[in-house]
């Protein structure tokens, strides 16, 4: 999932598949989100945004519950799904550590996440459907997870 955060504090996000579309939201003051998916099966309700930008947030119905994300500089907002499954099999590593990959089984395409110091990866599935999981990227840049 990505999303953009506006001057006035209202989050423009998007899930590029699945079950949810575009939805909106305001960041409070006290740094809690409070959002609405305008289609789909997810419905968005409140989250805190960390000093260090990890976002905590909850989604009270639907498929998915996700929990935690990094708003980047660019305001692009990186989060996680916290359930179902998906199998990583290879992807790119951009001069930023994030990854673009492909998931060539289950019901995901593309994805993003962080590469950690330790070659581990934290990475985002694009689909309400499927989990962050943790692997190990190879000097060729092909991904080793599960």
């Amino acid at each position: 999932m990505t999303g953009r955060l506006e001057p006035n504090n209202y989050l423009v996000t998007q899930v590029t598949s699945g079950t949810c579309t575009w939805m909106t939201g305001r960041l409070e003051p006290n740094n809690y989100l409070v959002t609405q998916v305008t289609s789909g099966t997810c419905t968005w309700m409140t989250g805190r945004l960390e000093p260090n930008n990890y976002l905590v947030a909850q989604v009270t119905s639907g498929t998915c519950t996700w929990m935690t994300g990094r708003l980047e500089p660019n305001n692009y907002l990186v989060a996680q799904v916290t359930s179902g499954t998906c199998t990583w099999m290879t992807g790119r590593l951009e001069p930023n550590n994030y990854l673009v990959a492909q998931v060539t089984s289950g019901t995901c395409t593309w994805m993003t996440g962080r590469l950690e110091p330790n070659n581990y990866l934290v990475a985002q599935v694009t689909s309400s459907t499927c989990a962050w999981m943790t692997g190990r990227l190879e000097p060729n840049n092909y991904l080793v997870a599960h």
